[in-house]
């Protein structure tokens, strides 16, 4: 119940977007700031690079997966070389390109909400994958940081 509260309102929070076409919510009183063209194009582009980047983590790891019943493997290569968490680093890429295409409280209010929410849930995946590979998980952490940016 603790972890589908927070899975629940993000979720949702996907759908926020959706109330721009209700003309109450586009008054200027919900947004933080005016979008132009060149703001359109630059969070279209963390969008889609976002989206492509947590897709190609996905499909990299479905790919060298080789899970037989309990027996997992750690994922070190490829993007996974660069960061602990390459799936996550192109969700916030994504949020950040969406609170560039629709800039609202709410949205933003989302994002951090969603930043801190997810830290919480890496460091509980953390804690199960060093418990599984022990050392070869620390040097993994010594090697690479847990997002691309921090």
């Amino acid at each position: 119940m603790f972890l589908t509260v927070p899975f629940f309102f993000i979720n949702i929070y996907f759908l926020i977007p959706f109330l721009y076409f209700f003309p109450n919510f586009h008054q200027n009183n919900w947004l933080l700031f005016e979008t132009n063209y060149e703001l359109i194009v630059v969070g279209s582009l963390c969008v889609i690079l976002g989206r492509l980047i947590t897709f190609g983590s996905m499909l990299y790891m479905r790919k060298e997966n080789k899970q037989i019943q309990n027996n997992f493997k750690l994922h070190t290569k490829g993007i996974f070389k660069y960061s602990r968490n390459p799936g996550l680093d192109g969700m916030f890429l994504f949020f950040i390109g969406f609170g560039i295409l629709f800039p609202s409280f709410l949205i933003f209010s989302g994002l951090v909400f969603y930043f801190f929410y997810m830290r919480f849930r890496v460091k509980i995946e953390e804690e199960f994958l060093k418990k599984n590979f022990k050392e070869e998980y620390l040097d993994y952490i010594t090697q690479t940081k847990r997002f691309l940016l921090f």
